[in-house]
């Protein structure tokens, strides 16, 4: 998920999501990402109600250059790195 958290009337249905299709199993993941734009109420408010449901999550740090690869001519490296820096993205799982 990648900007949705955004918006916030959407929580409801992508939480639905994660809980009839994340796998409960301990090795299942679920990867959310935001733009920095996105108010931090936004996202917490998101994470909060996710908790209620079991899962637990992990923010990774994602800053720095970029490291992928594309196949898009249209994007240049320094679109890319900016894209990357610009986000913020959380590893969520089960709690077990």
């Amino acid at each position: 998920m990648s900007d949705l958290l955004y918006f916030d009337k959407s929580h409801g249905d992508l939480l639905r999501s994660i809980d009839l299709l994340l796998a409960r199993k301990q090795d299942a993941r679920v990867y959310v990402a935001a733009g920095k734009y996105t108010p931090v109420q936004v996202c917490e408010s998101f994470f909060w109600e996710a908790e209620k449901l079991g899962l637990v999550w992990n923010e990774l740090s994602v800053e720095g250059k970029w490291e992928g690869s594309t196949t898009e001519a249209t994007y240049s490296l320094e679109s890319l790195e900016a894209r990357k820096n610009n986000s913020r993205v959380w590893i969520g799982q089960w709690c077990t």
